[in-house]
């Protein structure tokens, strides 16, 4: 820069500095080795806290491992994994650089709103007569129909020769069996002993029953939940020799959520949910991540040696299998699985819980642990996995030392499919199987296995058609089906209605319609032969209906959409067509309606509500 452009720059006035100004301002000064030292110094530590703030993880599983000499280790380990949340981002940079190159608006939601989402996200006082203490004429009768023989299942109602007894939500009616005569002979109101909490509620939905074989004593299962304690049941045993005057014998007490109860050779099994939640787990505290039971009042754990885990979970659910004796009903053993928390099917000696988990392909795929129960001992035998999913208890049958299952599969296309395994109790093998043998896009509905016989209902919900299947497995080395082809609906339940008869219970050509059929197997098919339609709402619980093989009855509560009214409805096959031979008036949810069929009369049960009718006239 010259003389003058940098007087200009600087916009001196007087000219008698200009000299001593510009060469104050071209002078070379002494360099400051300690201040840029320091401003170094300065400049790395900013750099490596900033590194630090940039590039520190977030956060990093917990180290469990001064628990190792726990008898819980290797499931605090499994729960360690399995409970870790893995944070969105590892460091602040992750999260800095998402956030610049993200869209500023947020994307939009859809949604098919209303039913369609619910759709995809797939209810006579009369006068006491005397009855005598001594009921020895007086004899069990079985009401529900159980799916494996000599194995009872809890139910709303139950009956001796003499007396119905009907749960109606928190109160037990006892009838009595005289016809048009019937009369409520007396009521007990249920509760249990552990209601002092002001957080309290009892699950009447989910609260079933069993009488015993002498007709002594009723067994009643009553989930409920309690602050503090949460979900907890009570099985409550009850003195009905005299049925007028019912009153209460034993409680027991057990943690978790109730799942299902078998009830065979006066052993009762209560099978319950064991929730672990995240939030409440201390390793140092064993009953924040260990089932709980109470043994003569006192809680402790479930050794480890009675917990059943597999080597990855999918849940931190355990399922918990209890056995009681009930003519002192306490638990006399138990058993857990770790992440079994699926569905549940038991044989006459034989528990076989499940889990789901996808495979190494990702494909869905569902692992079966079996637990012998023969002789009051409850013995872990092993498991075996078997490609898609489970429906319910109904997918699977024991017959012949061969567990049948039939699951919902993925297909590799990402469709879906239906296949049928056979497997060896003794090895726990696969030895027989029938792969995607549904159309593309269906799924499992329904299943009903008769001895050599599988009976499959599969379908594409969204079109309301199915096809249902005809299985032969008397060789398993040849085994043969056939089908219906497709038809309007599908069928939720199927029954075995005897004489070469399978009963379909299910909807029509759309939700709104209730559709009932029945098929005979032909020669070369599955053939309808007629059906039952009827613009209304069931209950898809099939204890909800009377099945009457002898009959050919079919009874079952409706809700008729066009009356807006419920009743309960019988239908006679008569080998050709279905006649509706009683309509009658009856309040409550379709679901815990209740009909038997004695000596000529129908008797009806709801919510407050019962009716008696002779059957033909």
């Amino acid at each position: 820069m010259n003389k003058q452009k940098w007087f200009e720059s600087v916009n001196l006035i007087d000219d008698k500095y200009i000299d001593e100004a510009y060469s104050t301002h071209n002078k070379k000064r002494p360099v400051n080795i300690f201040r840029i030292s320091l401003i170094a110094a300065c400049a790395c530590i900013l750099l490596t806290l900033g590194n630090i703030w940039l590039f520190a993880p977030f956060y990093r599983m917990p180290d469990v491992s001064k628990y190792s000499d726990s008898e819980y280790y290797s499931i605090i380990k499994k729960l360690n994994t399995y409970t870790y949340s893995k944070p969105k981002y590892n460091n602040n940079f992750e999260k800095i650089l998402y956030s610049l190159s993200s869209p500023k608006e947020s994307k939009k939601k859809y949604s098919f709103g209303g039913i369609m989402n619910d759709f995809f996200n797939g209810s006579v006082e009369g006068e006491s007569p005397d009855f005598p203490s001594n009921i020895k004429d007086v004899t069990y009768e079985e009401t529900t129909d159980n799916q494996v023989d000599g194995v009872i299942e809890a139910d709303l109602i139950k009956r001796t020769s003499k007396n119905i007894f009907y749960l109606d939500e928190n109160i037990l009616r006892v009838y009595s069996i005289a016809g048009e005569n019937s009369v409520q002979i007396s009521t007990y109101e249920i509760d249990t002993d552990n209601n002092e909490s002001s957080s309290y509620y009892i699950y009447y939905d989910e609260t079933e029953m069993y009488l015993t074989e002498d007709c002594k004593t009723l067994v009643l299962i009553l989930p409920y939940y309690q602050e503090g304690e949460k979900r907890l049941v009570d099985i409550i045993t009850l003195d009905i020799s005299n049925p007028s005057s019912v009153s209460k014998k034993d409680v027991t007490t057990m943690y978790g959520s109730y799942i299902s109860s078998r009830l065979k050779d006066g052993k009762l099994l209560v099978l319950t949910n064991y929730h672990v939640y995240k939030s409440d787990i201390s390793y140092d505290d064993e009953t924040t991540f260990i089932p709980q039971i109470i043994t003569n009042g006192v809680s402790s754990g479930i050794p480890a040696d009675d917990i059943m885990s597999p080597d990855k979970i999918t849940s931190s659910a355990y399922t918990v299998i209890s056995l009681l004796d009930l003519d002192n009903p306490a638990v006399n053993s138990y058993y857990a699985f770790l992440s079994y928390s699926k569905e549940i099917y038991i044989s006459s000696d034989t528990i076989y819980a499940t889990r789901e988990y996808r495979s190494d392909n990702y494909l869905s795929t569902t692992e079966i642990s079996t637990l012998s129960y023969a002789d009051g001992i409850l013995d872990p035998k092993g498991s075996v996995s078997v490609n898609g999913y489970i429906n319910n208890q109904y997918s699977f049958d024991e017959y012949n030392d061969i567990l049948r299952v039939v699951t919902t599969v993925e297909t590799k296309n990402g469709s879906t499919s239906a296949s049928l395994f056979c497997i060896d109790t003794a090895t726990l093998q696969i030895v027989a199987s029938v792969n995607e043998f549904a159309p593309e896009g269906d799924t499992v509905k329904s299943v009903r296995f008769d001895k050599d016989n599988a009976y499959v209902c599969t379908a594409v919900v969204v079109t309301f058609k199915d096809p249902v299947y005809f299985f032969d497995l008397s060789d398993l080395n040849n085994i043969t089906y056939k089908d219906t082809g497709v038809i309007e609906g599908y069928s939720s339940s199927l029954v075995n209605f005897g004489n070469g008869h399978l009963l379909g219970i299910g909807l029509g050509s759309n939700s709104t319609i209730v559709k009932i059929e029945m098929y005979k197997e032909g020669e070369n098919s599955v053939d309808s032969v007629c059906s039952y339609e009827k613009y209304a709402f069931i209950s898809s619980e099939y204890k909800a209906y009377y099945i009457d093989r002898e009959n050919q009855l079919l009874g079952l509560g409706l809700y008729d959409i066009k009356t807006d009214s419920t009743s309960y409805i019988v239908l006679l096959f008569d080998g050709y067509e279905f006649k509706e031979i009683l309509n009658v008036p009856l309040n409550g949810d379709t679901c815990y309606m209740r009909g038997l069929y004695i000596d000529d009369y129908f008797y009806m049960f709801g919510q407050d509500d019962f009716k008696v009718q002779k059957l033909f006239n």
